[in-house]
């Protein structure tokens, strides 16, 4: 948080010292790339050592979801590497709905990902969740029990 408020300005901390995500969407996702690149370039490095303290005391099956998993090393980590797509009208849907923001406003933010075919080419699998929370569920289960995860 020091490192972002010191790049950011004091605007991008709560009160309580938690991000305010609400400030930091906007000035990353306003158009400009260069913010973005910083967001990441100060955050790829303090989640991965984060992630690298959880592991210390993990014995068995761990989940990494992240969407820098490549680009902040976590994909260096990991056994198994998995896509998780979604046609773009849907992905939109959802990240409405979730974070209760405008249409053009979740089109800027699914732009300034990388396109979903390069996550596809960088894992090992792909999972298509092109339908409801059950499905998608089932879909995962088939998955773990294919690779003996489950």
């Amino acid at each position: 948080m020091q490192e972002l408020c010191e790049h950011f300005g004091e605007q991008v901390a709560m009160a309580d010292g938690s991000l305010n995500r609400a400030v930091m969407r906007q000035i990353v996702f306003s158009g400009d790339p260069e913010p973005l690149r910083e967001l990441n370039r100060i955050t790829h490095g303090a989640v991965k050592n984060r992630i690298l303290q959880l592991l210390q005391d993990e014995k068995g099956l761990v989940g990494i979801d992240a969407i820098g998993l490549f680009e902040g090393g976590l994909a260096e980590l990991c056994d198994l590497t998995v896509a998780v797509t979604a046609p773009e009208e849907l992905r939109i849907a959802r990240l409405m709905a979730r974070d209760g923001i405008s249409e053009e406003y979740a089109r800027k933010r699914i732009a300034a990902q990388r396109p979903q075919s390069q996550f596809s080419a960088l894992c090992q699998h792909t999972l298509e969740n092109n339908g409801d929370i059950c499905a998608f569920r089932a879909k995962c289960l088939a998955f773990f029990r294919k690779f003996s995860i489950m």
